[in-house]
């Protein structure tokens, strides 16, 4: 970034140089929108670095005073309200009890299988994930045992968001995720992946079907197996609902919800990485934000 900010700072000064008064108060503008955007970049990294090293702190202190309460969730499940509340327990097998995911065979507690489009959109190469089949267990809901052997009931919306900052999948484990390109042209056969020809051969999936649904901006077709394990140590919060007596906790929109498999440490190592990274990240910054506003004020002086 430091050399990007160098190389950008020579071609303007070059070219007030040689150029009239009015270049050089146009360049020095130049500098001193760019500084004040380089420092506003600054000033968004620092209180992101210290929010990160507050949800940092709060995480230990949940893990750490949590497991000991008695009844954490009790007044909760009495009232039967709709707040947020906090948990620490450890994930149980539901009514069904302990569950094989259907692909991977892996020993779950929930398990969701999904094929998905993904579309390339805008010129920015983002990717819209279109779902054209989707599996999961019944009822599809994560069982939570908490310290004084109630019961807490996660949605998935709620376990796909992490208390982490930068974990992408945290309790939810990601066991398969296979790539199938589309075939070129509609006449030509599908060549799908190993776990895609299996849905097609049991049925679930209609090969014709997902040829129909190729678009010019298809990319791939991607089969995802996602599961949670059992006896996993879990901290959870949520917009919390009682009803007949069992506590769920759902997502809230706006809301730093989510959930953690991480323990203190694993918390801590995670947040002083990114730190690090963020550390020379803000260092970049500094210098560009300098080099930018010195010569611009120079550059409006002469």
């Amino acid at each position: 970034m430091d050399i990007l900010a160098f190389d950008a700072l020579k071609g303007v000064l070059r070219a007030a140089a040689a150029g009239s008064p009015q270049d050089r108060f146009a360049a020095g503008m130049f500098l001193l929108v760019f500084a004040g955007i380089s420092g506003y970049g600054l000033l968004w990294l620092m209180v992101r670095r210290s929010g990160e090293a507050q949800m940092r702190d709060c995480l230990v202190q949940l893990w750490d005073t949590l497991p000991h309460r008695p009844r954490p969730v009790g007044p909760y499940l009495l009232q039967g309200v709709r707040d947020p509340v906090t948990i620490a327990g450890r994930t149980t097998a539901g009514p069904a009890g302990t569950l094989t995911a259907p692909l991977s065979g892996s020993a779950c507690v929930w398990y969701r299988v999904r094929v998905t489009r993904d579309d390339e959109v805008g010129s920015n190469s983002g990717t819209c994930h279109v779902v054209l089949y989707e599996d999961h267990c019944e009822p599809d809901l994560v069982t939570v045992a908490v310290a004084d052997a109630t019961s807490v009931l996660l949605d998935p919306g709620l376990c796909a968001r992490s208390l982490v900052p930068g974990r992408e999948h945290d309790l939810v484990e990601r066991t398969i995720e296979e790539r199938t390109s589309p075939p070129s042209g509609r006449q030509l056969p599908l060549n799908p992946g190993p776990h895609l020809a299996s849905l097609i051969e049991a049925g679930r999936v209609d090969a014709a079907a997902l040829k129909r649904n190729v678009r010019s901006s298809t990319d791939s077709f991607t089969v995802t197996e996602d599961v949670v394990r059992p006896d996993t140590d879990v901290l959870a919060t949520g917009g919390a609902t009682a009803v007949g007596g069992t506590l769920t906790l759902t997502a809230r929109d706006g809301h730093r919800d989510g959930v953690t498999a991480m323990g203190p440490a694993q918390i801590t190592d995670h947040i002083a990485a990114r730190r690090r990274w963020q550390k020379r990240v803000a260092f970049a910054l500094l210098a560009a934000t300098s080099l930018f506003c010195t010569f611009g004020m120079l550059l409006l002086s002469r």
